[in-house]
Parts: structure tokens; C-alpha cells; sequence
């Protein structure tokens, strides 16, 4: 049997029908409105529900007359006869005979899987309102029909616009939200709720003047239309657009480079109303700060109350955290004592971010978060740490090091800037010598760069800094000795900032001496290493009195070492970034601890 070529049915705005790519021109009103109505399915048609559909008021034996005679003059119209299927019951296009844009748009609603991207592609399809322009005189039930379905699909539209809406707000895609919401609006103008979504993202995104002006449209449509005002949250929003969202964020000095998984999946979480206290989790260095401010920034419209930014850097006593969140939202400063009971019923009735950063050296003021949060339940904390505060609640964002170069046999530049590493190494050397270019000469070497220091955000910024005196290829050479390259950081970064040995010193001043001892011995080990080999180097020369589970939960805690994978049974194993390790290493022979360790 010879395949038949499809016909293709557009039954979204103005009908099209073509074959092998000529526009199909069926003959007769009253004959393209039986096609249309049989193009909306794939299921039998009963002749019962055709004729009552054209023929309602003529009877029976005439209307089946009339269904035959259409059925007929549409038979001679297609390409091919079999591709329209009768019997003395029923009617129907042969499955394989046409592809119907309503059809796959119901079956892109309907489906779970990957759903996000099928609703995508089923709004992609709706080019309008189901069989504009067409009308069939004297055929009342078919204008029935025809109004019925456009109402149908056009539910399943504004749905699926909805729940995209919901989406990428909740991804921070405020451009793709607004583009969504414009097209509801363009189907439904009278959805208040749609309305006030677009007001908020128009103030998310600073767009102060279109916010004000989404609101008069809004006023305007509901007065002409319905005769009605806007809803008090809708006119609650008009008044928060004429003023900006409280907030001392400090403007960060450069753009983030990647992190676009990370920030989505904090500001989702920050979103959810069972979400209090988030922690952005990683080694020293890793960039958690730069990523709270992004995250932040981009929920300042979602916070009534705004967004405020405390530093804790400075602080060591956990007795001094409330007090420093106290300034830093603009409280007198009333002394230790009465702090708590005032900073409680100041933020009662909130609704506002905290962001806290440098938890690590506060972990002991952790539970007095649990309290802030009983007292004050609009107000939301996103916490920046080496170490997790293990509070009931608490939801981990792991920030790990920025993505290497996968491919290391190419000189295609525009290949490794696949890799964020590559990109940060980039943009910092352009900024202390304007010319750098990433080439066919030093591509490789840079993506050679960026993994010798693991990826780490701050090393590689150390290291690009490097370039305003050496290539690429002479910062590779020296990083056998990573720690003593990587210093010199810009003046206006905190000094645990300033060199990568100050950054890890700050981590590891926050253990205890045994567990400090524990990570300097685990400096002997490359190549990763299980709990079991862990423990054989502390049993070895000078014995170390610790739990070595317990000291390497610690480790993990304070992201001094990480989980890797399983070996083939099953046990965790267990590796150092190679720049900590080269600390640990150097700790090792500065106190004169290796004595027959040998660096393996």
C-alpha cells in the first residue's frame, strides 16, 4: 500500500488546510464546516449528532440525505477518498490521514510528562480563537458547537499561560513571566489576577513606570466593562509601585557569572509559604555571598517590607547577632538585653527577607533564628555559611565550584566558555588588562587553570589577577605552589578574602584542635579516600585521640572535605579540593607533623 501524504488542518485563528505544502480549497460552506467539525477529533462522529449539527430542523430521512450528499461532494474534495471513513452509523477522518493543531494541543495539555516544556509548545500552537471567522447561516447548533469548543480550548490556553506564568516566576524568569502574562491579557483583559501578576514583576524588575501602568489599563477595563474597581490587593499594589521597596543591599561590583541553577532553586524555595530559612552551603571562597545578593535582588518585589542585607563577617560573640540584625534594619541601638523582645515585635507583622551572611563563626546564636521565626512568621532568612546550622526547617542550597571545561580536546575558544569557570577567568583578566582574549593559543591552558584550583570562584579571580604580569601558561607553572599565588586579592575584598590561605585559615579556625589535626593529616591524601583509610591515618605515628566519624561530619559540616561517590561496595568515599589539601599539606610541614608521611 502506497503511504498517503497528510493533510495538515489548522484549526486555531483563521482555518488553513494544506497538502504537501498547497493550501487544500474544500468547495462549499456547509461541506468545510463538516471538515472542521471532523478535523476536531480523532474519535468516530455519530451521523446522528452531524445532522442535528447542519440539519436541526429538517427531518430525519432528509437530514440523512443531506449528511450523505455532504459526505460525498467531501470525499471528492480531499486528495484521496480514504481518507475520509464511513459506515451507516458513523463518520470520521482515517487516523492517518491529517495532523490537527487542536488535537496536539489538547494531547500537549493533558500530558504530565516533562510538562513545563510540553505546555510551552501547546501555547506555541494557539494562534487564536478556535475557527475565527467562520459562520454557517441557518446552522444555529453549529455556532453552538463552535462556541463551545472555542471556549474550551481557550480555557486550556489561559491554564496552560497560567501555570507557565507560575513557572518562571518561580525561576526568576521575570522576562519570560511578563511575555506570558501579556499574552493572557491580550485573550482575557478582564482577569484582575493576571493584572496584578504582571503589576508585581513589572516591580521586580524595577520597571516602576509600567507597573503604574498596568494598573490605569486595569482601572480603565474593569470601569468599562464590568463597571467595577479593582480588588483592595490590586490597588495595594499601585500604592507599593509608588514607592521603592526598603532595602540595603549593597550593589554588587561585578555581574555573577553562572550560578543559574543555584539561584533558581533558592529563590524557589524562598517563594514557598512552608520555607523560612535557607542556607547557602560551600567552601570559603566559593562565592556564596555573590550568590545570596543576586538571589535577593531578584526577590526585593516579593517582600513587602523590602529585603535587608546583615554582614556578621565582623562579629565572633553569638550574643551580638540579634543586636547587628537590630542596626543593620535601622533599630536604635537599645544594648544586648531588651534587643530580642524588640526586634521580635518589630518584625511581628513583617513580611520582608533577612540575609545573613558569614553564619559560620555564629553557629551558637543558630537557635535564636528558631525564635525570630516563632515570633515574626512573614519574615524569611536566607543564610550564607561553611557550615549548616542544623535548625528544624533549615533547607540546604549546596554552592559548589563553578563548571569546568568537559572537553579538553578542542582549541575552539567559544568551546571552553561553555565552562563558568573559563568565562570568570576571563572577565577578571579583562579587568586588570583590558586586551586579554581568550584564543586558539591559551584556551586550553586557562581551562587548565581553572581546574587546577577546583573551579573555586575566588582562586580563579586570584589567579586571573595574576595576568596583568604573567600569560596563562606561567600562572599554570607556578600553581604547583597554589597558595603562594593566589594572594594580592582586590583591596576593597574582606581581608579573609584577600589570599586564598586567609580564606581556608578562616575555615579551619572554626573546628576544634582535634578536628583541626584530623583535616591536617587528611592532607596526605590525593585521589579521594573512605572513612576506613581516614581512620588508618590517624592510628599511624602519633595516634590522634578522635572519633574519626564524628571529626570527619565535622569536616563535611565546615565543606573542608566533600563526598565523592561510592567505591563498587558500597562505601562513601570522601576527597579535598586540591587547593584546601595543599593547605592542610602546608600545616602538616610547618608544624613538623609529616615525619614518614609521604604525599600520596
Amino acid at each position: 500500500t502506497t503511504t498517503l501524504s497528510k493533510l495538515s488542518v489548522r484549526l486555531f485563528g483563521a482555518p488553513q488546510v494544506t497538502y504537501e505544502g498547497e493550501t487544500l480549497n474544500i468547495p462549499r460552506n456547509q461541506v468545510r464546516a463538516l471538515f472542521y467539525r471532523l478535523a476536531d477529533e480523532r474519535e468516530w462522529i455519530a451521523r446522528r449528532h452531524l445532522c442535528f449539527l447542519f440539519w436541526p430542523d429538517v427531518a430525519d430521512v432528509s437530514a440523512r440525505q443531506s449528511l450523505t450528499l455532504a459526505l460525498s461532494h467531501l470525499r471528492r474534495a480531499l486528495p484521496a477518498g480514504e481518507m475520509l471513513v464511513t459506515d451507516h452509523v458513523n463518520a470520521r477522518l482515517a487516523d492517518e490521514a491529517f495532523s490537527s493543531d487542536v488535537i496536539e494541543f489538547e494531547a500537549l495539555c493533558e500530558g504530565e510528562h516533562r510538562r513545563i516544556e510540553r505546555l510551552t509548545e501547546a501555547v506555541a500552537l494557539y494562534r487564536g480563537p478556535f475557527l475565527d471567522g467562520v459562520t454557517l447561516d441557518n446552522c444555529p447548533e453549529f455556532e453552538n458547537w463552535q462556541l463551545a469548543e472555542r471556549r474550551r480550548y481557550e480555557r486550556l490556553f489561559l491554564d496552560a499561560l497560567s501555570t507557565l506564568i507560575t513557572d518562571a516566576v518561580a525561576r526568576g524568569a521575570y522576562s519570560e513571566a511578563i511575555n506570558h502574562a501579556q499574552h493572557y491579557l491580550q485573550v482575557d483583559p478582564l482577569e484582575e489576577e493576571i493584572h496584578r501578576c504582571l503589576i508585581e514583576l513589572y516591580l521586580a524588575t524595577g520597571d516602576r513606570s509600567a507597573a503604574i501602568q498596568q494598573y490605569e489599563q486595569c482601572v480603565l477595563l474593569l470601569e468599562q466593562e464590568l463597571g467595577v474597581s479593582p480588588m483592595p490587593e490590586t490597588f495595594a499594589l499601585y500604592e507599593a509601585s509608588q514607592h521603592e521597596r526598603p532595602s540595603n543591599l549593597p550593589l554588587p561590583p561585578t555581574p555573577l557569572i553562572g550560578r543559574k541553577d543555584e539561584i533558581t532553586q533558592t529563590a524557589v524555595l524562598l517563594r514557598r509559604d512552608d520555607v523560612w530559612l535557607v542556607t547557602l552551603n560551600g567552601a570559603g571562597g566559593s562565592g556564596k555571598t555573590r550568590l545570596a545578593l543576586e538571589v535577593a535582588a531578584k526577590l526585593l518585589a516579593h517582600f513587602r517590607h523590602g529585603v535587608y542585607f546583615v554582614d556578621l563577617s565582623p562579629i565572633r560573640n553569638p550574643q551580638l547577632v540579634l543586636p547587628t540584625i537590630a542596626r543593620a534594619l535601622g533599630l536604635p541601638d537599645v544594648g544586648v538585653p531588651p534587643t530580642k523582645d524588640k526586634l521580635h515585635n518589630f518584625l511581628s507583622e513583617k513580611h520582608l527577607l533577612l540575609v545573613l551572611d558569614n553564619f559560620e563563626q555564629v553557629l551558637a546564636a543558630a537557635p535564636y533564628l528558631t525564635d525570630l521565626h516563632a515570633a515574626a512568621s512573614g519574615v524569611k532568612i536566607l543564610v550564607t555559611s561553611r557550615a549548616a546550622l542544623h535548625l528544624r526547617g533549615e533547607r540546604e542550597v549546596p554552592v559548589p565550584p563553578l563548571s569546568l571545561a568537559t572537553v579538553m580536546n578542542t582549541s575552539s575558544p567559544s568551546d571552553f566558555l561553555q565552562s563558568d569557570a573559563v568565562r570568570l577567568f576571563v572577565e577578571r583578566a579583562q579587568d586588570v588588562r583590558p586586551g586579554f582574549e581568550l584564543n586558539e593559543n591559551n584556551a586550553l591552558t586557562v581551562a587548565r587553570v581553572c581546574a587546577r584550583v577546583d573551579g573555586l570562584p575566588l582562586a580563579i579571580e586570584l589567579a586571573a589577577a595574576r595576568c596583568k604580569l604573567l600569560t596563562p601558561q606561567a600562572i599554570l607553572e607556578r600553581l604547583s605552589a597554589p597558595l603562594d599565588l593566589l594572594s594580592r586579592g582586590p583591596r576593597d575584598l574582606p581581608d579573609r578574602q584577600q589570599t586564598l590561605r586567609a580564606t581556608i585559615t578562616w575555615s579551619t579556625d572554626l573546628l576544634n584542635t582535634d578536628e583541626r589535626a584530623l583535616f591536617r593529616r587528611l592532607g596526605v591524601l590525593s585521589g579521594g579516600f573512605t572513612v576506613e583509610t581516614a581512620a588508618a591515618v590517624c592510628k599511624a605515628e602519633d595516634a590522634l585521640d578522635i572519633d574519626v566519624i564524628d571529626g570527619m561530619a565535622a569536616l563535611l559540616d565546615h565543606n573542608l572535605i566533600r563526598y565523592a561517590t561510592d567505591t563498587d561496595d558500597g562505601e562513601p568515599r570522601f576527597t579535598m579540593l586540591e587547593t584546601i589539601r595543599s593547605f592542610a599539606w602546608d600545616e602538616l610541614e610547618v608544624r613538623g607533623e609529616l615525619r614518614g608521611s609521604s604525599k600520596s
